[in-house]
């Protein structure tokens, strides 16, 4: 990744979080480890040769927290300690889009965004643009956006909208679109890499056809030719 001037973006929840019961909207509530602390200190010790910006792009602290029923008083905790601990290190978190009314983010994360797929037009959807203002509305400390792009095909979304394999460049030209012209948002992942991983016919950016993934290619170096690290060298 770093020859290729990039940077993974670390998820670290499982060091803090696990399942406990099914009393949240999502049908799994998570709890903050007891030793929570104490297993932070052991993954620091084990990757303290990585921890640096140099190889880290940010550290994904948890998905849809308000969605999975986590407290926020926890989150806040998490998130404190890891700008205590890496405080040139992005933290990044994402919520679902039912849960964006009730979200609290913490003054500690540095960039958020939320997850709405099937949505084949972000740039011109009314309804994902509203879901936009609400995630902005959260924000405090020049908090930046970070658009989650819907890279994967189920095949809900044929039957349902007649969108195949094939037809689905066009919306990830209009996340990029959307992306590109906000000036609040700074980065743009896509939703998701592998195949299966939401249905054994679910096809992630890796199984799509290859003028699809092409598109997808194409992104990536635009945005590599608009940061300033790769500029020439690549």
């Amino acid at each position: 990744m770093v020859a290729a001037c990039t940077k993974p973006f670390v998820a670290i929840a499982s060091i803090f979080w696990y399942r406990i019961d099914a009393n949240a909207p999502s049908g799994n509530r998570f709890e903050l480890y007891a030793d929570w602390r104490a297993r932070w200190s052991a993954f620091k010790s084990k990757n303290q040769a990585t921890l640096n910006t140099s190889r880290i792009g940010a550290f994904y602290l948890l998905d849809e927290p308000t969605w999975n029923g986590v407290s926020f008083a926890d989150l806040d905790r998490v998130s404190q300690t890891l700008k205590t601990d890496y405080p040139s290190i992005p933290i990044l978190l994402v919520e679902a889009y039912p849960a964006l009314s009730a979200l609290k983010v913490p003054v500690t994360v540095d960039w958020i965004g939320f997850d709405r797929y099937g949505i084949f037009d972000p740039a011109k959807n009314a309804a994902y643009l509203r879901d936009l203002a609400m995630l902005k509305s959260k924000r405090s400390n020049d908090q930046k956006i970070v658009i989650i792009g819907d890279t994967q095909w189920v095949p809900s979304y044929e039957t349902d909208f007649g969108i195949s394999p094939l037809k689905m460049g066009p919306t990830f030209d209009s996340y990029y679109e959307l992306a590109a012209s906000d000036p609040d948002v700074i980065g743009l992942l896509g939703y998701l890499w592998p195949a299966g991983f939401d249905g054994p016919k679910a096809l992630g950016a890796r199984n799509l056809p290859s003028a699809v993934q092409a598109v997808l290619v194409n992104q990536g170096q635009l945005i590599k030719a608009n940061y300033s690290p790769c500029r020439n060298d690549r």
